[in-house]
């Protein structure tokens, strides 16, 4: 399982300035999306083995809360969508984007 590298925080801030508007997590490269189209390798879970937030996370909601961002939970399975959302709402985001799919399992 790949985790979030702390590099990945560093790219929101630049695009935030330049206009974006909306932060995804992990899509295509989430775990969901590797363990249900058997990429190999593993995909990128925003969790830690605790089943917490990982640091990078939280890092990057500062950044959206900073911002006024939209995040979207992209393919995240369901379980970490809600930590994610639950954290989210916690810092105050209200601009929360849940994206679900058919068969989105978590």
């Amino acid at each position: 399982m790949r985790k979030l590298r702390s590099e990945s925080r560093g790219l929101w801030k630049p695009l935030a300035r330049q206009g974006a508007k909306i932060v995804w997590m992990p899509t295509t490269s989430s775990n969901y999306d590797y363990m249900h189209n058997t990429y190999k390798g593993g995909g990128i879970s925003i969790l830690s083995r605790a089943a917490k937030l990982l640091p990078q996370v939280g890092k990057i909601l500062d950044i959206v809360k900073a911002y006024d961002l939209v995040v979207a939970t992209g393919h995240l399975p369901v379980h970490e969508a809600f930590v994610l959302v639950e954290e989210a709402a916690s810092r105050g985001i209200t601009k929360i984007r849940g994206d679900a799919r058919p068969g989105l399992e978590s």
